[in-house]
């Protein structure tokens, strides 16, 4: 896991390929979010979860908070459909 700015990183990358992420892309578009949409630097945290491969993301869909089962709010991946 890392943190920047008001981003919490979590996910099952090599160690390499995480940092890259997190110090390269996602650096990227936190300052083009923070250019674009935002007078002041959010106080909340938003956590972003990076998942390898379908696998992964598969297994580790659900997550427990406070106990609780449940889904992270962008957990819907590229297999998956939403029915009206």
């Amino acid at each position: 896991m890392a943190r920047r700015g008001p981003f919490l990183i979590a996910s099952d990358l090599r160690a390499e390929d995480f940092a890259m992420l997190v110090d390269g892309v996602l650096a990227c578009c936190r300052e083009c979010l923070a250019r674009d949409y935002f007078g002041k630097s959010p106080q909340d945290v938003t956590t972003v979860y990076v998942f390898r491969d379908e696998i992964s993301y598969a297994a580790n869909l659900f997550m427990v908070r406070d106990g609780v089962l449940v889904t992270p709010p962008a957990a819907i991946g590229p297999t998956a459909s939403i029915s009206p």
